[in-house]
C-alpha cells in the first residue's frame, strides 16, 4: 500500500520480493528468508510486521517460524513475539 504521495505503508510480499529494511524512505539490502507483511510509519521507515516461514530440509529436519513485531520511532523492535522451531539454514 502506497500513499497518495508516494509514501510506502504496507508490503504483502513471497520471500523472494521480500524487501531490505527502509528507513525514512531510502532502501538498505537486507535479505530475510521468509514471506510476510510489512508496516511503515508516515514517514516511510519500517515500523513492524509480520513474518513466518517453515520446511523441510533435504536432511530431514523441520524448521519453523513466525515473528511479529512493533519498532518504535528511529528504533529497531521495541515488543515482539517470536516462535521458532528447529534448524536455521
Amino acid at each position: 500500500m502506497v500513499e497518495p504521495n508516494g509514501t510506502l505503508r504496507m508490503v504483502i510480499s513471497d520471500q523472494a520480493r521480500f524487501p531490505g529494511a527502509i528507513v525514512q524512505g531510502k532502501r538498505y539490502p537486507f535479505y530475510r528468508h521468509t514471506a510476510g507483511m510489512l508496516f511503515y510509519n508516515s514517514e516511510g521507515s519500517e515500523h513492524g510486521g509480520l513474518i513466518f516461514g517453515g520446511r523441510k530440509h533435504a536432511n530431514g529436519t523441520v524448521s519453523s517460524d513466525g515473528h511479529r513485531s512493533f519498532d518504535g520511532y528511529d528504533q529497531d523492535q521495541t515488543f515482539s513475539l517470536e516462535d521458532a522451531q528447529g534448524a536455521t539454514g
